[in-house]
């Protein structure tokens, strides 16, 4: 298995697996990438994935691009696809680079248990979900509360059986992290959306929620746990022993 290409794969799922099962939502899978359709003012959910950059036309992401109607978007590209022509591609569209992030792995036979005595749930009422829709939409400036909209309506989705859990961390009684697991193989599991509240940062809450997962990834008996690194959490993510593998980039 190549490492980096089970990272794209894991995030690629992940961009539609829950929209593809939402109303109103619209998943298009192409020759080239793959769009997600949301119906929301937010970039975070109107997403286009290029998955094989060869493939990639200049007309077909123009007509992709122009069924956001005005609505904001992102594009994403792992390093394997961003070839040549794929900047060229982008670049004709007017498109720009936000940000560049690494995909980082952990091969959980080498990860040692920690014992987490914190309260910490897996998210199993439409509440729960609602909470993890107000955490997530704080944590982005300015604050989206077209997030708290989309979990709203995915909670029917991701509460019957579908795969992607999240899990709370408690304060108090009082929900003040998320984190989110989503496997894509027997094997592989990604970690999304690990935010705590504002207030509450600085305690180690994002690390031994981390760890809470891991602890349960590597007791259910997968191989790795896969992630994408923002900035501010790749020590995080390298002290407790994930390395990055790839880089993923982002346009708008």
């Amino acid at each position: 298995m190549v490492l980096g290409t089970e990272i794209a794969h894991n995030f690629h799922l992940h961009a539609y697996a829950v929209p593809s099962r939402m109303n109103g939502v619209e998943v298009i899978h192409g020759n080239s990438l793959t769009q997600t359709l949301s119906g929301l003012a937010s970039d975070t959910f109107n997403i286009v994935y290029i998955s094989n950059g060869n493939r990639l036309t200049l007309p077909e992401m123009k007509e992709t691009l122009g069924k956001y109607n005005g609505h904001p978007y992102t594009i994403w590209v792992n390093e394997q696809e961003m070839i040549k022509k794929v900047r060229a591609i982008i670049k004709a569209t007017g498109l720009k680079e936000v940000s560049e992030e690494p995909g980082m792995l952990l091969e959980l036979d080498s990860y040692s248990t920690v014992k987490i005595k914190d309260k910490i749930e897996k998210a199993t009422t439409t509440e729960q979900i609602e909470y993890v829709g107000r955490n997530l939409a704080k944590s982005v400036k300015p604050v989206d509360n077209e997030i708290k909209k989309y979990y709203n309506k995915a909670s029917e989705v991701i509460l019957n059986g579908f795969e992607t859990d999240f899990y709370l961390y408690y304060d108090n009684n009082e929900p003040v992290g998320v984190i989110e697991v989503f496997p894509s193989s027997s094997e592989t599991v990604g970690i999304y959306n690990l935010s705590v509240e504002k207030k509450h940062r600085g305690k180690g809450i994002a690390t031994r929620l981390l760890q809470y997962v891991l602890n349960e990834l590597k007791s259910a008996n997968y191989k790795y746990a896969v992630l994408q690194a923002e900035d501010e959490a790749i020590s995080i993510y390298e002290r407790i022993g994930f390395r990055p593998v790839t880089r993923f980039y982002e346009f708008r």
